[in-house]
């Protein structure tokens, strides 16, 4: 049992007493029915620290790598002396250091040494730096002592088991008591007895609290490992908690000071554990920031050069331009030497002869739903699938027909776009021939071209 669960069986057992002496108004034994589950249950919580406090010491020991101590350092010292004054060179202990006798002649070093000359030195034996412990992982960089929140527990209880009996002790105490002045006497130390039960109560909840975030600490810790990151979505299915939860244990733990190195990211989805993933984070988010707003601004230039057309227009024009900057980025990514690159060369011209088209007559515009809708999306995926399979080490007989499959379909796609292309210009030239026919006509009925 638990030094909480001797708490909880300590309490019931009190409310049952204090019940039983309210309903049979004896309150004979009441006092020391109450003292004896208090003082119970509170050896049983101090002898369950000090066992907590012993495993804790025992651990600090085991994981605890002495240097050499002062005791340690005036030994060698010593062992120095002797050995040196058997050789004709004395040494003396001076302020923590082994200071070698002048030379005959001169004069031993002490406050006025500057003034003697030159006395060499020999310092004291180099003391052995003290090795570094190694952390356990990155998450358990900073490891928290386990019996963190003891403390507050054991007090908390000890208060709480005191002060909730004595108030309700002095309370029972007032109701029977007639004179105004002694009953106000117990009232006010009732009140009193009460707020240090609640306090108590408080400090009781805290040191639980902290206790268990101590345990899902450790926990967090054996499941990370010795990860850089982790995403918490990931962590809280392994734990089988709500996602919400484990951000909120990560938030306090981080403001504990349990991770001191450990960052989120923007989205607060993905916990950080060292300094190189964070760097990288960051660089990540400058350069996605900076083309978001490169984005922003050729949608901003563009937005300028097509606002003397129509929204239907400016939006076709507009898509067109990142449709046919995607076709020029997979084609940069393409080798000149392979067929591929001329076929996508050939598209990006056909299309900018399109939209140019368009911008000089923008009522031919409906003509292109189809085009915009369908065609030029599903070029953009063939494209994209083309780079995927250009990236495969693998040459395969399947990978090859499937890239011949799609540069097919793309030398069918630059056919039907140059017809497409012809049909705007299909218009012009009808309309040409008419003008034509009809300036014939009428210089034929003014007499100035004969009639043939």
């Amino acid at each position: 049992m638990s030094g909480i669960d001797d708490i909880l069986e300590a309490g019931k057992g009190i409310l049952q007493d204090v019940t039983a002496a309210v309903e049979s108004k004896n309150y004979n034994n009441l006092k020391s029915s109450i003292s004896y589950r208090v003082l119970t249950a509170g050896d049983k919580i101090r002898r369950e620290a000090v066992m907590a406090s012993k495993q804790n010491a025992q651990s600090r020991r085991n994981d605890y790598d002495p240097g050499p101590s002062m005791a340690t350092e005036r030994a060698q010292a010593a062992q120095q002396y002797k050995e040196t004054k058997v050789q004709g060179q004395p040494y003396v202990w001076q302020n923590g250091a082994a200071w070698r006798k002048a030379q005959s002649g001169e004069v031993p070093p002490s406050a006025s040494h500057h003034n003697a000359g030159q006395s060499s030195v020999r310092t004291a034996p180099p003391v052995t730096p003290k090795k570094s412990r190694k952390p356990l992982s990155n998450f358990l960089y900073n490891p928290v002592n386990p019996s963190t929140g003891t403390l507050f527990i054991v007090l908390g209880a000890i208060g709480f088991g005191i002060c909730t009996p004595s108030a309700i002790g002095l309370l029972l105490r007032s109701m029977s008591i007639e004179p105004f002045g002694l009953k106000a006497l117990f009232v006010f130390a009732t009140v009193i007895f009460s707020v240090l039960s609640l306090g108590s109560l408080f400090l009781l909840f805290s040191g639980i609290r902290s206790k268990k975030m101590v345990e899902r600490f450790y926990q967090y810790g054996d499941m990370v490992g010795d990860a850089e990151y982790v995403d918490l979505k990931s962590l809280a299915g392994r734990l089988g908690v709500s996602t919400r939860k484990v951000l909120n244990d990560l938030k306090n733990m981080i403001r504990r000071g349990f991770l001191p190195k450990a960052r989120l990211d923007k989205d607060e989805s993905t916990l950080m554990l060292t300094d190189k993933v964070y760097d990288q984070y960051m660089e990540t988010e400058r350069n996605r920031q900076e083309m978001e707003e490169k984005k922003r601004q050729e949608e901003e230039a563009a937005r300028e050069a097509y606002k003397n057309f129509s929204p239907e227009v400016a939006k076709i024009l507009t898509d067109g331009e990142a449709y046919m900057k995607h076709v020029r980025e997979v084609n940069d990514l393409i080798p000149d030497t392979e067929e591929m690159s001329n076929r996508l060369y050939r598209l990006e011209e056909i299309m900018h002869k399109i939209f140019d088209q368009v911008k000089k007559k923008p009522e031919q515009a409906g003509n292109l739903r189809r085009f915009m809708d369908y065609y030029l999306p599903t070029i953009e995926k063939l494209l994209n699938g083309y780079l995927e399979l250009e990236d495969q080490a693998d040459s395969s007989q399947n990978v090859a027909q499937a890239r011949k499959e799609i540069e097919g379909a793309i030398d069918m796609v630059n056919d039907a776009f140059e017809k497409l292309l012809e049909s705007f210009f299909q218009d012009q030239v009808w309309d040409l021939s008419s003008d034509i026919s009809v300036m014939k006509t009428m210089l034929t009925q003014d007499g100035l071209v004969e009639q043939k």
